[in-house]
């Protein structure tokens, strides 16, 4: 999720400042789930302490001003050939909707076309925040976003196609094997295709002999329900094009026990 922390505290309840947000739902610590984004609503990126309960470093969406970004990238979609996606959806055993996938892969490529990797982004993204009224197409223009920002995009992308997404602020932890195992912020989307639930990670896209693809994975629980427990869990999830683990949910930045918190 960046150089931030993600305003948690092991006493103290956090809360949302300064957003006009009303779409936003606390799910456990600093975990929480925005149905929609809103031009000028205040989108949380993270907290400025880790002895904190704030989630008080926020960016205003003003996604007009990337407009460019989500025409080129609608005309990328329209240029694929969802039969062929379809049959190879069909060798990996996933039943997703091609046109939804077809766009998946557009953001994915038109974002890496866009917006390069660019090693200082770190860094530059962290000045950016230090000041006030931040307006997210500033952290796109700089090149500096990472996962808070790029599911943000993603999020209104997805909007704007008719596609049913959640932007989610969670943790998630990449390999349960070992001991004293931690996750670490990630913010990604729940789309939603018929009755089915995907986690896409649209900030950590697979870079193939023929180009990006996104990562999306499946998930077998219900995902909804497994993090409103109130207590930390993480959901098995598995991605359909490496078929490797990860999982994703809420946790409070201790340490995780498999049996206990993972499902």
């Amino acid at each position: 999720m960046g150089e931030f922390k993600s305003g948690i505290s092991k006493v103290n309840k956090p809360k949302i400042e300064s957003s006009s947000n009303q779409n936003i739902e606390m799910i456990f610590d600093h975990c929480f789930e925005i149905s929609e984004i809103a031009e000028n609503d205040i989108i949380p990126v993270g907290g400025e302490s880790m002895f904190s309960a704030k989630v008080n470093v926020t960016a205003i969406a003003d996604f007009e001003n990337l407009k460019d970004f989500f025409v080129k990238t609608r005309k990328l979609a329209e240029g694929y050939n969802l039969i062929k996606i379809e049959k190879q959806l069909v060798a990996q055993g996933v039943n997703i909707n091609p046109e939804i996938f077809a766009k998946l892969i557009a953001f994915s490529r038109s974002y890496d076309e866009q917006f390069p990797y660019n090693p200082q982004g770190a860094n530059s993204r962290q000045k950016i925040y230090e000041e006030k009224d931040i307006k997210i197409s500033d952290v796109f223009r700089l090149n500096s976003a990472e996962c808070a920002e790029i599911s943000a995009l993603a999020q209104v992308y997805l909007q704007n196609e008719s596609i049913q997404s959640r932007y989610f602020s969670g943790e998630v932890c990449w390999n349960k094997d070992g001991e004293n195992l931690e996750s670490e912020a990630h913010s990604f989307i729940l789309l939603e295709d018929g009755d089915k639930t995907y986690i896409y990670d649209p900030a950590n896209p697979f870079t193939l002999p023929n180009g990006k693809f996104p990562s999306l994975y499946t998930i077998d629980k219900d995902f909804n329900s497994e993090v409103r427990q109130g207590q930390k869990r993480l959901v098995t999830a598995k991605n359909i094009i490496s078929d490797q683990e990860a999982y994703f949910g809420v946790n409070n930045q201790t340490y995780i026990d498999p049996e206990r918190h993972i499902v």
